[in-house]
This record gives structure tokens, sequence and C-alpha cells, in this order.
């Protein structure tokens, strides 16, 4: 079957190609339509957010089995993480993670995992991407006054 090894896992030298991920990937290109972006274009703009997707769906579920193996709730276990992570680095090695741990931000409750956050995050990018675009074809000279591109 393509998109299988042999072993019963994915073979990464080709994609799979269920029904389901045809209709998403369809889906998805058609909603970017009148976008402006070239059709290699809309098909990197969804190939990054399934990506980006799997991997949150990814994180999530390892972090929920770790979750229940350690007999703790979502926001128990991760304020454990937190409290590890404290101990295992310093702040003078790790600022940047040793002020996120300062912050509390391991003891926040976060239903979806910052998917939310960080798919808007991805999708702004794209827009900066289609914005720009439009003010360098609407005028590429101020374009590269405003960008300093000379």
């Amino acid at each position: 079957m393509p998109g299988r090894s042999s072993g019963g896992g994915v073979d990464h030298a080709e994609p799979s190609a269920t029904p389901n991920q045809i209709a998403w990937l369809a889906s998805g290109l058609a909603a970017l339509g009148g976008t402006g972006l070239s059709e290699p274009e809309r098909l990197s703009v969804i190939l990054l957010v399934g990506g980006f997707v799997r991997s949150e769906a990814t994180l999530v579920t390892d972090v929920n089995a770790a979750f229940r193996a350690a007999g703790a709730t979502p926001v128990q276990a991760v304020a454990r993480y937190g409290r590890l992570l404290a101990d295992l680095t310093s702040p003078d090695d790790s600022p940047a993670l040793h002020a996120v741990i300062e912050a509390r931000a391991f003891e926040h409750d976060n239903p979806d995992g910052g998917l939310t956050f960080g798919l808007e995050r991805v999708l702004d990018v794209v827009a900066q991407q289609h914005h720009r675009r439009q003010v360098r074809s609407a005028s590429p000279h101020r374009y590269c006054q405003a960008t300093n591109c000379h």
C-alpha cells in the first residue's frame, strides 16, 4: 500500500494519501483561493499548517499519556514539569527558560495547549507576506523606500 512500509509504520519516502488527507488538502487549497498566492505557495501554506497541527496533536497526545501515567491532571503535570525544569537548569545557563518559569507560565491552564496562539502566528506570517506582495505590486518604488530594498 502506498505510504506504508511493510512493517506497518509510515514509509517516509512517500506521503500517505488517505481519503481524509486528500479531502483536507483539497479543502485547504480551495480556502486559499483568491488570496493571490501562487499554486505552489498555497500548497506550502497548507503543508505548513498541517505540519504545525500534526506536531501539536502529537505533543498533546504524548503529554496526556504522561499525565495519565503519573496519575496527575494536565495542570498538575505541567506544573511538575516546570518545577523539574527549574531543578535541572539555572538562571545563568538558561535565562529565557527561567524567565518563563518565574512568570509561572507552567502553572496556567491552557485548554488547547497553545494551538490557537501558534496557529494564529503561522497565519499572521502568511497574511504579512500577502500584504507585502500587494504593497510591492501596487507601488514597487514606494515599497523599496519603506523596506530599504535598494
